[in-house]
């Protein structure tokens, strides 16, 4: 039903994630610094370690939040479509 609340499973479900993923940046898990040092695939492994970030949400932080300026996200194919013919991969 549009505009109708979520329920209150859903709020809890929601909170706990949201509750996991300030945990685990607080913590430092999630620090720019330290996802840079790492491997590409390690640090897209890290982010999504925490509920609710999955593989296109993992590439986006790590372009724009981590500052990886050699990638194109793989899991938004038309993005990497225009990647390939703007420098003819």
């Amino acid at each position: 039903m549009p505009g109708a609340a979520p329920s209150r499973a859903c709020r809890s479900a929601r909170s706990r994630t949201y509750n996991t993923q300030g945990e685990q940046a607080t913590s430092g898990l999630l620090d720019a610094a330290s996802l840079c040092a790492l491997p590409p695939e390690a640090a897209l492994e890290r982010l999504q370690g925490p509920p609710g970030i999955g593989p296109f949400g993992a590439e986006l932080i790590l372009l724009r939040g981590a500052g990886e300026p050699d990638r194109l996200p793989t899991h938004a194919p038309r993005l990497a479509r225009a990647g390939a013919l703007a420098f003819l991969w």
